[in-house]
């Protein structure tokens, strides 16, 4: 019954059997959300759907599933080998009881259809849990969605979002499954959205071929494990997702099992990889897929195999010389992935012979340990150490930013949206992470790829060097006049800009269309001058007339108060100052915030989502993606019964297709989901008329786009009848005996002969 009402809401079910997970299908790069229906994993797969968790995939689970999740340390990290339950476990944490109603605990993203403190009758056995057990385990990342009205101290539903992002999100709801009812069913689908990962980018480490470094204590096809664990949850942590990849039914590797992956870890191992095999990771690399490849000086065979799959690209692990050994470095190479950095630490393993187009990044003297090349399309980073990023030696010198800051450029080969986006050393600004800020939430949720830094010199030099079709500049702490000029000239060039800062050169504001009239020194209230503007309604309907916010961070400056210029549109005001906030000028090619946008982090419209990743997903959206284009086909003219009559169109969405709905004079006939092409229908069977005959289609964002057909079908008429003319009988009868009397004497003849 659960996967039928999915799939009736039009999710893609698969249901996976014990042997699906022995076989390592169950990844999050693959399913956005795994649901446990009041079942527990078998024992020999527990561990699998605890990696799947782990790489940042979402947990829906239901009544005694629970039982899983405290047993194996989901809940509440470093707690396991307990089940929790009442009355059979020491330490007690759930039980089951008869709730006849419950309170629901907070207006959440996994409960958008209800308000906090609503009632709700459920009259049920189902689990109740114990709520003070997160008052002292996590209180900031559980919330209660659902509690036993005569018993605050319990919860029947919860939310966990693990703060440290060790793993993905977790839903825990009542019900064993075998209904759905109508009450639980909208928190079941919000729920679903909420749990399924956006991630910046997918990650795998490739265990087909025996790696001699794993990542988890429980793993098979490695060598050596745990390793690379710290590291995982530090990639999970920034928005990213990371799976192990397993062999699937064979060692070898395929192009379809590194598909759905930006990025492919490979540390030296112990089988070799085939000339097929390389063949296929080098065509993959070439159209836009990235390498991290971890080298070391084991595994001897292994080294000459990577030599052989790295031989076109000018890397090369010098086998001739002794181990590197451990050294610390400030030699480093002007590079996007030193940001941050100022000291690596290696830890042993091969020095790397760099020929052609490869460069090196981390040098001693002479020696090379770390090297990148662009072949093509792709992007390949080689390290001669397979340790330094491991658990030991992570957290040496700066090792845990260049971790992230190596995934993060591997990952954007393909990126057309650059973003600047600085902060304070203040945890309390939303870009203190800057990959889990607003600016980095709104790209993920559209499914952009984009290359992020908050680094003015590195910000500068992708503008320059990269080919980028936006540019998002959400600038709230540092000074930028000094190249602010940079921005014009990409505009100039037919960029795209979305420009959000707390000041602005003169002649840069007079380019984008605006004039700074005065400075703000507390967070403004804005509000929205055109509510039915894309800005505030697609892809997210922003609920209210203003967006408010009590974040001080204290940097003096908090909005800048603007008027327009006859090349520029006020799309948005401020509630205390007659002048503008929001304002899109040069052809609808720049967006001009003078709010410092990413200070709105509160949620005023009560959509469950903070304000400014709406309001940065909106602008994203309308400069990024083309709207929805469709052509016109010729209007139709037949006469009543004739058939083969149709109407094709072909619409065109850049964001992706979503829905299509077909009107006959104004009336709603058919209204499907669209999975883009062109689009035929039938217009036989039609009485007499001239008929409207409309089409709609929308893409994912909710922009739409039109086109009418009209129609004119004709009365049937009768075709003329022509009159009897008895001479034509005697002609063709004398045609027949002709014919006759041929064919007789033609066979007397032949008979006589």
């Amino acid at each position: 019954n659960l996967i039928q009402f999915l799939e009736s809401e039009g999710y893609a079910v698969t249901a996976l059997s014990t042997q699906d997970i022995l076989d390592h299908k169950l990844m999050a790069a693959q399913f956005d959300a795994f649901v446990l229906p009041n079942n527990l994993p078998r024992d020999e797969i527990v561990n699998l759907v605890k990696d799947y968790y782990l790489a940042g995939g979402g947990i829906l689970s239901f009544d005694s599933a629970i039982g899983y999740l405290y047993y194996y340390g989901l809940l509440v990290s470093g707690e396991t080998g307990s089940f929790g339950l009442l009355n059979v476990d020491p330490i007690e944490h759930w039980g089951y009881g008869i709730v006849e109603n419950v309170t629901v605990g907070a207006h959440h993203s996994t409960a958008k259809s209800y308000q906090q403190a609503d009632i709700i009758p459920i009259g049920e056995n189902t689990t109740v849990h114990d709520r003070a057990h997160f008052t002292t385990a996590n209180l900031d990342d559980f919330v209660p969605l659902l509690i036993e009205s005569t018993d605050p101290s319990t919860t029947i539903a919860f939310a966990l979002d693990n703060t440290e992002r060790i793993g993905g999100r977790i839903v825990q709801l009542p019900g064993n499954c075998s209904t759905i009812p109508s009450w639980e069913q909208s928190i079941i689908t919000d729920s679903i959205d909420w749990l399924a990962p956006r991630p910046s980018a997918r990650i795998a480490i490739d265990y087909t071929h025996v790696p001699f470094y794993g990542v988890d204590a429980w793993d098979t096809n490695v060598t050596h494990v745990p390793r690379y664990d710290e590291w995982r949850n530090l990639a999970v942590n920034r928005s990213f997702t990371f799976d192990k990849l397993y062999p699937k039914g064979s060692a070898a590797l395929t192009a379809a099992d590194i598909a759905p992956f930006d990025v492919l870890i490979i540390g030296v191992q112990s089988i070799n990889y085939t000339a097929a095999e390389m063949s296929i990771l080098k065509t993959w690399v070439q159209n836009g897929g990235s390498l991290f490849i971890l080298g070391d000086y084991v595994n001897n065979k292994g080294q000459e195999n990577l030599n052989l799959l790295m031989a076109d690209w000018g890397l090369h692990l010098n086998r001739t010389t002794t181990n590197m050994g451990t050294f610390s470095t400030s030699t480093l190479a002007t590079h996007p992935i030193f940001e941050g950095v100022i000291n690596v630490y290696m830890s042993g393993g091969k020095w790397i012979n760099v020929t052609g187009s490869a460069e090196s990044l981390v040098t001693d003297g002479p020696n090379t340990a770390l090297a990148v090349v662009e072949p093509g399309d792709g992007r390949v980073i080689l390290s001669g150490d397979i340790n330094f990023l491991d658990d030991g030696h992570i957290i040496s010198d700066d090792n845990i930013p260049l971790s992230v800051n190596i995934l993060h450029w591997l990952a954007a080969s393909q990126a057309r949206v650059l973003v600047y986006a600085d902060s304070s050393a203040n945890p309390a600004n939303p870009n203190f992470v800057r990959l889990n800020g607003p600016v980095a939430q709104a790209l993920n949720d559209l499914r952009i790829s984009y290359f992020l830094t908050g680094d003015r010199d590195i910000f500068q030099e992708r503008l320059s060097n990269g080919s980028w079709d936006l540019v998002v500049f959400d600038n709230n702490f540092v000074n930028t006049l000094s190249f602010q000029s940079d921005l014009v000239d990409f505009v100039a060039a037919g960029g795209k800009l979305i420009f959000s800062s707390w000041t602005v050169v003169a002649s840069v504001g007079v380019y984008f269309g605006v004039s700074v009239t005065s400075t703000i020194g507390d967070p403004p209230a804005l509000t929205v001058m055109e509510p039915g503007h894309p800005l505030f309604s697609l892809p997210a309907p922003y609920g209210e007339s203003t967006i408010n916010t009590t974040l001080d961070l204290g940097y003096g400056t908090d909005g800048l108060n603007m008027t327009t210029y006859a090349n520029a549109t006020a799309i948005g005001g401020y509630a205390d100052y007659a002048g503008v906030s929001i304002a899109i000028g040069v052809n609808n090619r720049v967006i001009v915030n003078g709010a410092v946008l990413t200070i709105y982090n509160e949620d005023t419209d009560s959509s469950t989502y903070p304000d400014n990743v709406e309001i940065w997903e909106n602008e994203i959206a309308f400069l990024y993606f083309d709207r929805p284009t469709i052509d016109h086909p010729a209007d139709v003219t037949y006469m009543e019964t004739e058939t083969g009559n149709e109407i094709t169109w072909t619409p065109s969405v850049g964001a992706g297709a979503w829905e299509y709905v077909f009107r006959v004079n104004g009336s709603v006939v058919e209204r499907e989901r669209w999975y883009g092409g062109p689009l035929t229908f039938s217009v036989d069977g039609v009485n007499a008329s001239i008929s409207e005959y409309e089409l709609t289609v929308y893409d994912i964002l909710g922009y739409s786009v039109s086109d009418t057909v009209m129609l004119n079908v004709t009365p049937y008429v009768q075709p003329p009848i022509t009159p009897f003319d008895p001479t034509l009988l005697v002609i063709v009868g004398g045609a027949i005996a002709a014919v006759l009397v041929i064919v007789v004497l033609y066979t007397k003849k032949m008979k006589k002969d």
